[in-house]
């Protein structure tokens, strides 16, 4: 569950639901999947032009995050999750909006483990 101090900065919606309720979800997830898989959420690739995002159903529901082209992994084995969130580029921060705003804003995270900026392709590695 993503919990944002800085209001929306991420797309969080902070009085979507508590943060138990997500917790709650992603367990029962980690009990569906078992102990030797892994689930990969993806998020909802950035609109172009000038359209509203609107993030998955699958991924707001596992955690509440709608920041376009995120990814969730969880591992059934140790019942961790990570979060990838996509590097913010250049044009980005030209284009202004809300994640221009707060940059480096802090996130507190519940129950999510590891926090990657960088390329969603790779994995975190927990021995």
């Amino acid at each position: 569950m993503i919990m944002n101090t800085a209001g929306e900065a991420h797309g969080a919606s902070p009085r979507a639901f508590p943060a138990a309720e997500f917790v709650e979800r992603r367990r029962r997830l980690y009990d569906a999947i078992g102990g030797e898989a892994y689930a990969l959420l993806q998020g909802a690739p950035a609109p172009r032009g000038y359209v509203v995002f609107r993030q998955t159903n699958e991924f707001f529901y596992c955690c509440g995050l709608a920041t376009p082209q995120s990814y969730l992994l969880l591992d059934g084995r140790e019942r961790r999750s990570a979060l990838y969130l996509p590097e913010r580029g250049k044009a980005q921060l030209r284009e202004g909006g809300v994640e221009a705003l707060t940059e480096g804003a802090p996130l507190e995270l519940d129950e999510v483990e590891a926090l990657m900026r960088d390329d969603p392709a790779r994995l975190p590695y927990w021995p």
